[in-house]
């Protein structure tokens, strides 16, 4: 009876280890997790999170959630998680302990150079050691940056006049966007009269983009036309306009006689010129806002193409173009009288 109320007692007292531990050592982890966060954000946030799981509650909720085979492996990962954390916070204290050992050093060597007037360098070591947050390093930086901006103020002002007539002269020739990308370095000098040409520019590229934005809009109404078409026995000349602000690409004029047996012609483009035109044979021209040309073809130029021309043997009724503008195929025909 004695040993059976000892294994009892045995195994109640096993039963209250067990249902406490798990509290200890999760409260232990949380609060430490969270305590080492300040010099360890990772460390800290990684020990913290495997206490949370520790907890008998956040554990109950796991093991609602997944099967009892599975709830071994994720304590398994919160545990490697945990000693992850715990040798970050580990490798930070050491790299803490480190700088505060050379600090008088760091401290020494910064203020001599920040009394040599190389701001820049101050700058530059001091981020070395941004990650300590020490207060005295971010002062020295500070004051090096400080210095930095004031040498730059005084160049830009020394510099000024040509600055504003280089600028100026910019904006006169219509380079808007070399106004725009040279005026930001000194933007943080707050200049007036810079501030205006900059503001000059911009306001000329919103005008800008707004009539290609308009232009793109108006290629839905075709607005290439052909000036005049004439056709005779021996002679057709186009002309043809660009009547937008678009530049058209990618024009082929095609030749459409009257008799569809005839195979199709393509002219062979020039801005001004004669040739006769070629068996499958395509040249693309663009036409720039507001441009024309003219071609001219004579079926005198070979005496192999009278036989495409002669009004004896077919008579020409139209013209054709096709263009691909912005990636779409455009076409018109034009009748001849």
């Amino acid at each position: 009876m004695q040993n059976e109320n000892n294994e009892s007692m045995d195994q109640q007292a096993e039963a209250k280890s067990s249902g406490v531990l798990p509290w200890i050592f999760g409260v232990l982890f949380t609060f430490g997790g969270i305590g080492s966060m300040g010099t360890s954000f990772l460390g800290g946030l990684a020990v913290a999170i495997a206490g949370l799981v520790l907890l008998p509650p956040v554990k109950e909720m796991i093991d609602s959630k997944i099967n009892d085979e599975n709830t071994s492996s994720v304590f398994r990962v919160v545990f490697i998680i945990a000693m992850f954390g715990l040798g970050v916070s580990q490798m930070d204290r050491a790299k803490l302990a480190d700088f505060n050992n050379d600090r008088p050093q760091i401290i020494a060597q910064l203020k001599q150079t920040l009394a040599n007037k190389n701001y820049q360098l101050v700058i530059s070591q001091a981020q070395k050691y941004a990650e300590f947050a020490d207060p005295e390093i971010q002062s020295m930086a500070a004051q090096a940056k400080a210095k930095l901006d004031e040498i730059e103020k005084e160049k830009f002002n020394a510099n000024r006049p040509q600055i504003i007539a280089s600028l100026k002269q910019k904006l006169a020739n219509e380079d808007y966007q070399a106004v725009v990308s040279q005026t930001q370095q000194y933007a943080k000098f707050k200049d007036p009269e810079l501030e205006s040409i900059v503001a000059q520019a911009r306001t000329k590229l919103a005008a800008i983009a707004a009539e290609k934005r308009e232009a793109a809009r108006k290629i839905e109404d075709f607005e290439l036309s052909l000036a005049t078409v004439e056709i005779t026995s021996n002679l057709i000349g186009i002309t043809v306009q660009n009547k937008s602000d678009f530049e058209w690409k990618n024009i082929v004029l095609y030749l459409n006689p009257k008799n569809e047996g005839l195979r199709e012609l393509t002219f062979m483009v020039h801005p001004v010129g004669f040739r006769a035109p070629a068996e499958k044979e395509k040249v693309y021209i663009s036409l720039k806002p507001y441009e024309s040309f003219t071609v001219a073809y004579s079926d005198f130029v070979h005496t192999d193409t009278k036989e495409f021309f002669s009004t004896d043997r077919y008579k020409i009724v139209r013209v054709h173009i096709k263009c691909t503008v912005s990636g779409e195929q455009k076409s018109a025909t034009f009748e001849s009288e």
